[in-house]
């Protein structure tokens, strides 16, 4: 496997706001639940073009379309707790969300990570994903796309 390189920048977002207000709807359906942690599944970030915002996971997986309030990025909140019968491990998402652009900008943190570091490494499509989005996102910002 070659050494990744790209010149696109992903600034990471962070769910915590919403992540917070997550667990405390559960709370308000399941008020015997203790210790319940809510989290957004993967972590995200967004590429400011001049066509529009992009969001990524950490997987490399994107929609083809800029985030708008017609092309919302859905998102999966996993919610976990505590229960009298022991602690529960989600199968599935409890909630889901869907960002617009602004509300996705809400999230923006101070974090800013080069894309080659940002997409974790581990397989074959992963890879993939990677070279794809690099690509796509390069020339979405008119830089040249590494190899």
């Amino acid at each position: 496997m070659s050494e990744r390189k790209s010149e696109v920048m992903v600034v990471v977002l962070d769910f915590s706001e919403v992540e917070a207000k997550a667990v405390q709807a559960y709370m308000n359906q399941h008020p015997d639940a203790q210790e319940v942690e809510a989290k957004v599944r993967h972590k995200w970030g967004i590429v400011e073009t001049p066509r529009g915002l992009f969001a990524l996971c950490d997987e490399g997986v994107m929609l083809v379309n800029p985030i708008s309030d017609d092309n919302k990025l859905p998102l999966d909140i996993f919610v976990s707790c505590k229960t009298e019968n022991g602690h529960s491990i989600p199968l599935f998402p409890s909630f889901c969300i869907r960002g617009s652009d602004s509300d996705l900008r809400e999230c923006m943190s101070e974090e800013k990570v080069n894309l080659a570091e940002f997409i974790r490494s581990f397989s074959g499509r992963l890879e993939c994903n990677f070279d794809e989005c690099n690509k796509a996102l390069s020339e979405e910002l008119g830089l040249e796309v590494l190899a």
